[in-house]
């Protein structure tokens, strides 16, 4: 079985032709982000699965998950085993917001 690409050219001229013909300063990034989709598609397809590869997947995708989800806990200053925030050190670290309107470093306690 191939990637049925005959079915996507009409999208994929709509694509070009935006991209050619669009004022935006961005419309190349646009257009190849509008077509990675397409690509990444086309490679995958070609991908044979066997259960191995299957259970190595769903590891990854497991890990992936738990250091996103510690990731998003350090970011958002949760702490579970402690039932706290995180001290005002890391805070300082993981927030985004550290600093006030004026410029000047907020309290973090």
């Amino acid at each position: 079985m191939t990637f049925p690409i005959m079915l996507w050219v009409p999208w994929i001229a709509w694509v070009i032709g935006y991209t050619v013909m669009a004022e935006a300063a961005n419309a190349l990034q646009r257009g190849i982000m509008l077509l990675t989709p397409l690509v990444v598609g086309a490679a995958f397809s070609t991908l044979r699965t066997t259960p191995e590869l299957l259970d190595r997947i769903d590891r990854w995708i497991t890990w992936f998950l738990w250091v996103f989800l510690a990731a998003a806990g350090i970011a958002t200053g949760y702490c579970p085993r402690a039932r706290c925030t995180t001290p005002p050190t890391l805070r300082r670290v993981a927030s985004p917001h550290r600093f006030s309107r004026a410029g000047l470093p907020r309290d973090m306690c």
